[in-house]
């Protein structure tokens, strides 16, 4: 699984890192690499496995989440 483009089914929240995605066709549970919201509909890279959940990092930058840190 590792390297492959996965899509958000349910949003993963900064709060709790946790989401769901779709990946191969098959929905995993899914842990952010970073605290920060991933919105359902984004595509994800996966880059690692922890359990029975992957691991991913988002392919784009959230801009709003990107000021927030640079006040």
């Amino acid at each position: 699984m590792v390297g492959k483009t996965a899509t958000v089914t349910q949003s993963i929240f900064a709060v709790t890192g946790l989401g769901v995605v779709k990946v191969l066709g098959e929905e995993w549970s899914a842990l952010a690499e970073t605290a920060r919201d991933i919105p359902e509909g984004e595509k994800v890279e996966v880059v690692g496995v922890t359990g029975v959940r992957l691991v991913v990092r988002a392919l784009t930058l959230n801009t709003d989440q990107n000021k927030e840190g640079l006040k």
